[in-house]
């Protein structure tokens, strides 16, 4: 494949996938709306129309993952916010296919053409849950990892502190890639038996992000209120870990897009089983034990393999602290064990029908995904509809019955109610997830939370009434329903979407 067939082809995927997130007007992934309400409460923390600093404190410690919010604030100052959102998503979608190229440039530019398997993993449930940070997390372990091999044998002082720039981007952005940085990078100089000065470099240029790790590390176990939760090891089965490998990474919306995947995933089954029969595993490792360095592919192989052991190796969550650990680490699986597929095997591809086909995928790909998101977009209109009914700085409590719509993995609608609250202010029941993670915390909140996964003939509205003066009700139960009108007054209906205000009696009540 020629250089400008390569660059056309880039260019043309990169335009259709932008398109799905500029065509919506609500992008439907589910920690979006959260994502901007975090925004909205940084922005309009002092002002008194948005009442967010009496339930929240601004947080000083230099905590991992908000390097999104800082980017969307900033452009926030330019543009709308939601415009300014749908920037920072496709500046991932644009940056996820770039640094896979630059990368594999760097590591082995004859393989450059792989770098197309990345636009596989854009719209990825990562991306559809609204995992902000994480992904944009992914190209920024590249792009470092790229450069870090770049100057690894002969690099300048400068170009050591540039690197170093990169840790810390990695750092700000998420402490998972990071981790996988700190994993792969001596893995890399064992395997390639590097000089001291070098690794004395290298890790130079690490020591900032690790200490900043460490750091927060010792914040978060020690001095933050929040960690007081259990910190239980959360294990899936091994079925459920081996579905999850699949179902967390590729499908997010239904199982069709399996089909999507079946074949870049043989694909990459097949070219890594040759390269391991073809390259003599055996004999690779006894020049590693020889103290010689191991090939490319088998440096790569055994990266891509350590990160798939480690996936079975951690658990699905830490306590109330961390969920997700271990389906992190799989882009990393499949997108380094790019590098280790022989050149001879994966040269062959290119004269198949297959590569057609997979091109083939490549463009239609975007189409479908649009194609889901505009299903999404009549219920987002509805959602919202209700704003306009809901007064300045009041407490919101949203039922969310139907918040996965017709999605298979995720839940577009869970946290939309934060719509209500970016245009209003006032507070909710505040779903933050990774709450040690933002750049505030929370220093009051209205009581009880919202329910999550009730059982209608359980929930009671009674113990929400002195919190809360709306309920949102997305989606259909006649018994929620019947229970929140008992106390409440229907003041807006748009489709599944009811929004009830207390009613002049209850408040009487609440106020005495």
């Amino acid at each position: 494949m020629h250089n400008k067939t390569i660059i056309f082809l880039l260019l043309f995927l990169l335009f259709l996938f932008s398109l799905p997130v500029w065509l919506s007007e609500y992008p439907p992934l589910t920690d979006y709306p959260n994502h901007l309400l975090r925004i909205t409460i940084l922005k309009e923390f002092g002002n008194a129309h948005y009442n967010f600093s009496e339930y929240f404190k601004l947080r000083n410690f230099p905590v991992p993952n908000v390097i999104s919010d800082y980017f969307i604030l900033f452009l926030s100052n330019l543009c709308p916010l939601q415009i300014a959102g749908k920037i920072y998503l496709n500046l991932y979608i644009i940056l996820l296919p770039l640094s896979l190229f630059y990368f594999l440039k760097i590591v082995d530019r004859r393989k450059i053409y792989l770098g197309f398997f990345s636009f596989f993993f854009i719209y990825s449930f990562y991306f559809n849950s609204g995992f902000l940070n994480f992904c944009g997390s992914i190209p920024l372990f590249f792009f470092a990892l790229a450069y870090w091999w770049k100057i690894k044998e002969d690099g300048n002082t400068l170009q050591f502190i540039i690197l170093s720039f990169l840790f810390l981007l990695v750092y700000f952005s998420h402490i998972v890639a990071l981790c996988v940085l700190i994993w792969v990078i001596p893995l890399c100089q064992i395997l390639h038996l590097m000089g001291k000065k070098n690794m004395i470099k290298t890790w130079a240029s690490l020591a900032p992000s690790l200490l900043l790790f460490l750091s927060y590390l010792s914040y978060l176990f020690f001095f933050l209120e929040e960690s007081s939760a259990p910190k239980a090891w959360g294990y899936a089965s091994l079925w459920g870990t081996i579905a999850n490998f699949f179902r967390y990474s590729f499908i997010s919306f239904s199982k069709v897009e399996a089909l999507f995947y079946l074949v870049p995933l043989l694909l990459l089954g097949i070219f890594l089983i040759q390269t391991i029969l073809e390259y003599r595993v055996v004999h690779e490792f006894n020049r590693l034990f020889r103290w010689r360095k191991l090939s490319l592919e088998m440096t790569f192989l055994i990266l891509s393999f350590s990160l798939l052991i480690l996936y079975f190796a951690l658990p699905v969550y830490f306590g109330g602290l961390w969920w997700g650990v271990n389906i992190r680490l799989v882009p990393f699986v499949f997108l380094l064990g790019l590098v280790a597929i022989d050149i001879t095997i994966s040269s062959k591809f290119l004269r198949t029908p297959i590569s057609a086909f997979v091109i083939f995928l490549l463009v239609l790909l975007p189409f479908y995904t649009w194609e889901q998101y505009n299903r999404f977009q009549e219920d987002f209109r509805d959602l919202t509809s209700g704003i306009s009914y809901f007064r300045s700085s009041q407490t919101l409590l949203p039922l969310m019955i139907e918040p996965a719509g017709f999605s298979y993995n995720t839940f577009p609608f869970w946290h939309s109610w934060a719509y209500y609250h970016i245009a209003k202010g006032g507070a909710g029941p505040y779903l933050f997830s990774d709450q040690q993670q933002n750049v505030f915390y929370i220093n009051q909140l209205p009581r009880p939370p919202a329910p999550t996964f009730f059982k209608p003939e359980d929930f009671d509205i009674k113990d929400y009434l002195r919190t809360y003066e709306y309920v949102l009700i997305w989606g259909h139960n006649l018994l929620v329903e019947e229970k929140v009108e008992n106390h409440y007054s229907l003041i807006h209906s748009e489709g599944k979407l009811k929004l009830y205000e207390k009613s002049e009696e209850e408040q009487k009540i609440t106020e005495r």
